[in-house]
């Protein structure tokens, strides 16, 4: 993607965490794809989800004069072509179901491209991330929830065959976190649409929880996406200089 010159680092930053939730997004719909079996819908919400993430990163020529910054963001722009090769991978359609393989290779190649979004996104945030970055880093884990869920929701009858989540890092864990989280920031701020994304998050935070007994995909997933547009858009409202809220 070429374009202007980034009016500052924060911008760019802002654009890394889109893409680390539209990472988390594209994967969840890899996953709806297999529980959907190949409903075409959501082939080309995989397709438009790789296109918009494609188009957050910027070229060498729309980056500050930063080389370090511009090696991080070619690294980002690498590891994307590996995802997306691996997010258009489902054999749902062509073979009647879904490899471990193919949900292997979305793992594997997500996780590097996360690696890669992360190392950029701490080299801009430095050591005190903003306020504003603090409600980015919320929606994305939303979005690595809901993927997750969807996960185990396509592939539960072999689930035994999907790699375990490591401890501490699983979807019940993220749950508890993030109903603090939310606490926090709503309180703090009064903003109305982090009430409406706590009043939603209400109706799926016991069934994130309890991931293992049960399934509802179609709940978790839109009412995430509900919550993640809230949180991004608060966050956007956001000035760059504030710092982050304490944690509880």
């Amino acid at each position: 993607m070429s374009g202007p010159v980034l009016a500052d680092k924060g911008q760019l930053l802002d654009r890394l965490y889109a893409l680390e939730i539209e990472t988390y997004a594209t994967s969840t719909q890899f996953h709806m794809f297999t529980f959907l079996e190949g409903d075409l819908r959501v082939a080309t919400k995989i397709e438009k989800g790789l296109q918009q993430m494609q188009d957050r990163i910027p070229a060498d020529e729309a980056l500050p004069g930063d080389e370090a910054l511009a090696a991080l963001v070619n690294q980002v722009r690498l590891d994307f072509e590996p995802y997306r090769k691996a997010a258009q991978g489902n054999e749902i359609r062509t073979q009647g179901y879904t490899s471990v393989y193919a949900v292997s290779d979305l793992e594997t190649a997500e996780q590097r491209l996360l690696n890669s979004l992360a190392v950029a996104q701490d080299y801009l945030d430095g050591s005190q991330p903003g306020l504003r970055h603090q409600l980015m880093s919320a929606a994305a884990r939303v979005q690595k929830m809901a993927s997750r869920y969807a996960r185990l929701a396509a592939h539960w009858n072999g689930r035994t065959g999907l790699m375990a989540d490591a401890e501490g890092d699983t979807i019940d864990v993220h749950a508890t976190a993030f109903s603090q989280q939310l606490e926090t920031l709503r309180s703090s701020l009064g903003d109305e649409r982090l009430l409406e994304a706590e009043i939603k998050w209400e109706f799926i935070s016991a069934k994130l929880i309890d991931y293992q007994n049960e399934t509802v995909p179609y709940l978790v997933t839109r009412y995430s996406d509900s919550i993640v547009s809230r949180l991004m858009a608060v966050g956007a409202d956001t000035a760059v200089e504030l710092p982050a809220l304490a944690s509880n």
